[in-house]
């Protein structure tokens, strides 16, 4: 068994979905598994940043005065 967070098992799903509907030749299912699947790992990838975010404003910001 392999012990894996919810959303990665959710990932995990819609990858297994979208190849079954691949290979009973249902392409628009496909393609809706794993637009959802790039969904979900985008989401996690983006959850693994550590640290601060800063946005920098350069010359060409707006300026108030």
């Amino acid at each position: 068994m392999v012990d894996l967070p919810q959303l990665l098992s959710n990932a995990l799903v819609n990858y297994i979905k979208g190849r079954l509907a691949e290979d009973a030749g249902e392409i628009q299912m496909k393609e809706y598994f794993d637009h959802q699947f790039q969904k979900v790992i985008d989401t996690h990838e983006e959850s693994k940043t550590h640290g601060l975010s800063q946005t920098v404003v350069g010359g060409w910001g707006i300026k108030s005065r």
